[in-house]
């Protein structure tokens, strides 16, 4: 319930909704079901629920994760110490490799980059700061 309800608030704060709609009504008169020929076929009435309704949203949502860890990862390389590794980003993930005794550091750093980011994007999710940010270390990378 409360992962529901911090959903919707997230939802909300972001104005998910209001861009769902503005990008149907500027991409309804576009869509079409394409026949087995590949010629244009008969124009979608409404249908939410159609692959490029779906990938508007998806697109739009997955550039601005994109972006968010742009800006994160240039923060990082501003203000992580020399020794510590950038191995890779992945998706809305960073892997790093620092020796024990930085674990702290680095940990306090990255969150406040990925933090930062998000809220340049987004200051209004300034109230949500403690959900945006999950960092884990072990030995190994696991997903």
């Amino acid at each position: 319930n409360e992962t529901k309800k911090l959903y919707g608030e997230i939802k909300d704060l972001l104005n998910v909704a209001s861009l769902q709609k503005s990008l149907r009504e500027r991409q309804l008169d576009k869509a079409h079901v394409p026949t087995f020929f590949g010629e244009r076929g008969r124009p979608i009435q409404n249908r939410w629920k159609t692959l490029r309704e779906y990938q508007l949203i998806n697109y739009c949502i997955q550039g601005t994760a994109s972006n968010i860890g742009i800006l994160a990862l240039n923060k990082l390389t501003d203000t992580l110490p020399k020794s510590v590794n950038i191995v890779g980003y992945i998706h809305d993930e960073f892997l790093l490799e620092h020796t024990k005794d930085q674990i702290d550091q680095v940990q306090e750093i990255v969150s406040r980059a990925m933090e930062e980011a998000f809220l340049e994007c987004f200051p209004l999710a300034e109230r949500q700061r403690e959900y945006l940010v999950d960092i884990k270390t072990d030995t190994r990378w696991i997903k």
